[in-house]
């Protein structure tokens, strides 16, 4: 029996020093039939893109364009696709190598082609090499996961961990070009919705965070474009969508608007929120994340007491309605409840148990209460 032909798409803008290792995990898949297709989006890095890339031969495809964005780099690698499936990697990430073949094995399990499979991943850090996997069934029940697009608001979802039929292409159309950097999320919306999702518990990638990023280096129109996405999509999901994706409507729409507070300046008050009652909550993190966490809180009547945060210029300000302090033990009431809310939790979660705190819950259990509330 031919096995199906999955093509592997590898956009690429000066990725000299990272996009080797992303197309050798994409060559050394264990799945016996992958097309790479690697689009190098008009790189200006003096040719070490394309010196790099001319080592593999004829064992991609390779692709040269001016540049477009990401978006244009994929519906390019889109176009000249051959395979049924469809997966994307990005030139800074590494597939695990059995990524494919456990995908397509679920997707035929399901008896259903056009299922969308799903997997765990996990972020590694350049600099720091700390490691954070996602294990989100630890948090959140299988069959809630496969609901829709409930695993893009509460999972963080990652490109890297999908495999779909590219007939879905033709259902939704490709990547939005008009987007710098949130063709991510506005694709995954319209992919998702409504969706039968297959979820496999293993690990499909190594999400890769480093500073010369497009997430990194294009924060603010990051956030611009996906608050305006996450906007529209609040305003297109019926009360049905809202209720059968977080379990009550009040629930997604709250995670949504948390969502799009984080990504909007900082507010000195929160004047439809401040009825909450006073709690001894401390965050720890005043960033995109602690700031969802502190929404979420005070939209269900809670007021957190603190935000604590290493950075010194937020040190003595109101962030959201709450009062930003420097983390040291000093500043850590007694018998406080303390949420780490970024995103590499045990490096601050050793911190705080040197400080003797015990009473320490981390941002994925966190939303793990507030789903299972």
């Amino acid at each position: 029996m031919v096995k199906k032909l999955v093509s592997i798409i590898i956009p690429v803008y000066n990725g000299s020093n990272y996009v080797a290792e992303a197309v050798e995990s994409a060559l050394n898949q264990t799945y016996e039939n992958v097309e790479v297709i690697v689009v190098n989006d008009g790189s200006d890095d003096n040719g070490k893109t394309r010196e790099v890339l001319k080592r593999y031969d004829n064992r991609i495809k390779y692709i040269e364009k001016e540049n477009g964005g990401v978006a244009s780099a994929l519906n390019e690698g889109i176009r000249n696709m051959s395979g049924d499936y469809f997966a994307w990697l990005s030139h800074d990430d590494i597939f695990d190598n059995n990524k494919i073949k456990i995908q397509v094995e679920d997707i035929e399990k399901s008896g259903d082609s056009q299922c969308i499979s799903a997997m765990n991943y996990i972020f590694f850090d350049e600099e720091s090499k700390a490691e954070i996997a996602t294990d989100f069934q630890k948090y959140y029940p299988i069959n809630r996961i496969e609901k829709s697009i409930f695993i893009l608001l509460w999972g963080e979802l990652h490109f890297s961990s999908l495999l779909f039929h590219k007939d879905h292409f033709k259902r939704v159309g490709l990547f939005n070009e008009n987007l710098l950097t949130a063709q991510d999320n506005d694709f995954l919306f319209r992919l998702l919705r409504g969706q039968r999702i297959v979820f496999n518990t293993n690990y499909a990638s190594r999400v890769r965070l480093h500073k010369e990023s497009g997430t990194s280096t294009n924060k603010d129109i990051l956030n611009a474009e996906n608050s305006r996405m996450y906007e529209m999509l609040l305003n297109q999901l019926s009360e049905k969508e809202l209720e059968e994706i977080g379990g009550t409507a009040k629930r997604t729409r709250d995670k949504i608007k948390s969502i799009i507070t984080s990504m909007s300046p900082i507010r000195d008050d929160l004047p439809e929120l401040i009825d909450g009652r006073d709690e001894n909550i401390v965050l720890v993190g005043a960033g995109g994340y602690g700031r969802r966490v502190n929404y979420e809180l005070r939209a269900n009547g809670i007021r957190p007491l603190l935000f604590l945060d290493n950075d010194r210029s937020k040190e003595g300000k109101i962030i959201d309605g709450v009062l930003c302090k420097k983390l040291c033990k000093e500043n850590i009431p007694e018998n406080a409840t303390i949420i780490v809310t970024n995103k590499f939790y045990k490096t601050l979660e050793k911190i705080l148990e040197t400080y003797g705190e015990k009473n320490i819950i981390n941002k994925y259990d966190f939303d793990r209460q507030m789903i299972n509330k």
